[in-house]
Order: structure tokens, then C-alpha cells, then sequence
């Protein structure tokens, strides 16, 4: 005898959306209200922060990114909800407090070998060696020599690379005025350099402060003496942390350097006393050559740190292509 299975009279087919739900998704309601409501969406969006952190608490921070995308990705429902409590949660905490009432573990940054941190643990790691300061890469590429640098002193960094981020960073310096973020290029601290006197450094700045002026043509040069622990760099570009920032603004509302009055300044040119070619610069005054090397490390300082203009570029091919032709007589 053929055996049949019977559906119960009241059988009926799930929708998409209440199968979303039977596994562990939101409902439409849910997701609107976590879309429109932000009160809601903070809540739900802090509710699931700490129950995947009590499940995952040794990796959540490498996991957490990747399963909230999975979670969007199972259904539209699950999407409005996911996006609407990420949007409201960052949004609601960065206007009622900044840093200050923000869980600080919710604030996560990548950092050069990878990994994501928070910023109490990243300011933690480096308490001995920059207090305080938060070090950020915005390109990697462009500021390679630098971060060869910091890792040289096993100097940690994170990595900013959106343009909102320096408005994001600003707020919570106003935030917390203890703490100081900084672009790797912005300074030399104590950890990448040797102690020097300070007659010395007088001295020296303005006797090859006044050379590579004379021979950049750039008047308004300002030229710092360092001894370097990397004997190897030569020169390098810093460029003030504040006067860059009011560059990128001005930028942003379309005003140019020019108009403003900014164009280079906040730029300072470092030489290092620990490098060969330096001291060549500082001990031949008179060699055909001299002028050719400051103009040379100059440009190979500014490389590192931007782009040249095209007239630029092509006086530092000439030239190199110049130094070529010496080096083979």
C-alpha cells in the first residue's frame, strides 16, 4: 500500500521575510525602525556589538567586520536593519559625545601590520615611546620612506585614508585635547633621532640652510639640522601637522594655496648630519658638484612626500640623467 504524506490543513508557505526571521534575522519592522528611529538602532546596534563580543571575545575585532557584512548580504530586510543600526550608532555617538561617552572599544582603527585596534589599546602600546600621540598613514604609496621609518623604531601607526577622517579626527581631539593625532610626516620625534647641541644645530642650520636657499632658489626655505639614527636618508620633508590640515579644508571649498597665502609653508626641510652627503654639502663650498647635490636632495625630499610639478620633474630628470653621465666618466 503507497504511503502519502498529509500537510495539515493550515499549511501555508513561508515569505522570504519570515524565513529571514525563522533564521535568526529581522523583520521589516525591526529594520524600519532601527532605519528611522536612531534611539532604537543605537540600542539594537550596541545590543549586538556586546553579544558578539561575549561569543567571540578573541577575535571579534578581526571577525566583527565580516560578519556584520554577511549578515546585510543574507537578505534586503537584513540590510536596511544592519545599515540603519551601524548609521545611527556612529552618528549618535559622535554628536552626543566624540570619544568621551563612546564605548572606546567600538572605535577601531587598522594599523601597519594589519590589525585592528582600539584606540585605548593603541595608545596603550605606545605610552614609552609617544605619549599620547596617534601617529596615521593617508597613503601608502606616498609615504612609504616614512612608514620604513616607524617601523625601523617599531613605531606603530593606523591607517586614515578617507577624507571625512580628518574631520572625524579633529572632533575628537576637541574631545579629548590629551590626545594628538599626527601624519607620519608631520614631525621627527625623539625616537628617530640622536641628541645634538644646540650651538651646533645653530650653526650648522645656517650654513646649510643659506646654501641649499641659494641653490633651490627657494628664499623662504626653512631647513632643520638633525643627526638621524638612519644614517642611510639624507633629507625628508615634515610638514606641520596644522598648516596641512587648513590646506586639505581650503581644498575642499575649492580655494587654492595661492589664494590663501599657504603655498609651502608648514614645509620644513630636514638634512641629516649622519649622512655622507651632507657633510660633502657642508664641507665643499667651492665643488662644482655642491649645487647639483642640494638641488638633487632637495627634490628627492619632496618626491617622498608629494608629487612634483611638471617643470619640476622634468629640471630633477635632467638632472639625475646629469648625475648618470658623471658617474660613468
Amino acid at each position: 500500500m503507497e504511503k502519502t504524506m498529509m500537510l495539515p490543513a493550515m499549511y501555508n508557505v513561508l515569505s522570504q521575510e519570515e524565513m529571514t526571521y525563522t533564521e535568526g534575522g529581522a523583520t521589516m519592522t525591526q529594520a524600519l525602525l532601527a532605519a528611522l528611529i536612531p534611539p532604537y538602532g543605537w540600542y539594537k546596534a550596541s545590543t549586538e556589538i556586546r553579544d558578539y563580543r561575549k561569543k567571540n571575545p578573541n577575535t571579534w575585532l578581526d571577525t566583527g567586520l565580516d560578519a556584520f557584512v554577511a549578515g546585510c548580504e543574507k537578505s534586503v530586510t537584513n540590510a536596511i536593519y544592519g545599515i540603519g543600526c551601524a548609521y545611527n550608532f556612529v552618528t549618535l555617538n559622535i554628536a552626543t559625545s566624540g570619544l568621551g561617552l563612546i564605548p572606546a572599544a567600538y572605535i577601531i582603527f587598522k594599523n601597519m601590520e594589519g590589525k585592528y585596534v582600539t584606540l585605548p589599546d593603541y595608545l596603550e602600546a605606545g605610552k614609552e615611546k609617544y605619549e599620547n600621540n596617534v601617529f596615521y598613514i593617508t597613503d601608502e604609496v606616498a609615504q612609504s620612506q616614512y612608514i620604513n621609518m616607524f617601523k625601523e623604531q617599531e613605531i606603530d601607526a593606523i591607517y586614515l585614508t578617507h577624507q571625512i577622517d580628518t574631520t572625524f579626527i579633529t572632533h575628537l581631539e576637541q574631545r579629548n585635547p590629551e590626545v594628538k593625532f599626527l601624519r607620519i610626516d608631520s614631525e621627527l620625534t625623539d625616537n628617530f633621532k640622536e641628541t645634538i647641541d644646540e650651538n651646533e644645530e645653530k650653526e650648522l642650520t645656517e650654513k646649510l640652510s643659506e646654501k641649499f636657499k641659494k641653490a633651490t632658489g627657494v628664499e623662504n626655505l626653512s631647513v632643520k639640522v638633525e643627526k638621524l639614527k638612519n644614517a642611510d636618508m639624507p633629507s625628508m620633508i615634515t610638514v606641520s601637522e596644522q598648516t596641512r590640515r587648513m590646506s586639505e579644508m581650503m581644498e575642499m571649498y575649492g580655494m587654492s594655496n595661492s589664494s590663501t597665502g599657504l603655498g609651502a609653508e608648514g614645509e620644513t626641510l630636514v638634512l641629516n648630519m649622519n649622512n655622507d652627503l651632507v657633510q660633502y654639502v657642508l664641507n665643499n663650498d667651492e665643488s662644482e658638484n655642491t649645487t647639483t647635490i642640494c638641488q638633487q636632495l632637495y627634490d628627492l625630499a619632496r618626491l617622498a612626500n608629494h608629487p612634483l610639478k611638471p617643470e619640476e620633474m622634468t629640471a630633477f630628470v635632467a638632472r639625475s640623467n646629469k648625475i648618470l653621465s658623471i658617474l660613468t666618466k
